[in-house]
């Protein structure tokens, strides 16, 4: 499995737990993070949870975020990847009732 992508100007790898202090630099900024549903990290210990938590993501699905380094410094720049996310639903419909809702309300919409 590739767990490290290098390019002239970046390096993306796998979070190592030496990355929580600059992880922790955006992941805590509250500017950087006000468009995501948790926020930013509170505290370094919560950037320590999240890195494990994109390791374990790793071992499981083989992907994950990974943390982009800029190429001629080695300093850490931010991250990218992919999660999977999962899937949220309004109250205790089901999938297929919310689909069929949307879908009802577009059909009407458009004739």
């Amino acid at each position: 499995m590739r767990t490290r992508i290098e390019t002239r100007r970046l390096i993306l790898r796998l979070f190592e737990p030496a990355d929580v202090e600059a992880a922790f630099g955006w992941f805590g900024d509250p500017v950087v993070m006000r468009f995501t549903p948790a926020g930013p990290d509170k505290s370094i210990e919560k950037t320590r949870k999240r890195l494990s938590y994109f390791e374990n993501h790793q071992q499981a699905h083989g992907f994950s975020k990974w943390v982009v380094l800029n190429a001629a410094s080695g300093v850490a720049i931010g991250d990218s990847g992919l999660p999977v996310l999962r899937e949220r639903r309004r109250g205790n419909q089901p999938k297929t009732h919310q689909h069929r809702r949307y879908k009802q309300r577009t059909e009407t919409e458009i004739k």
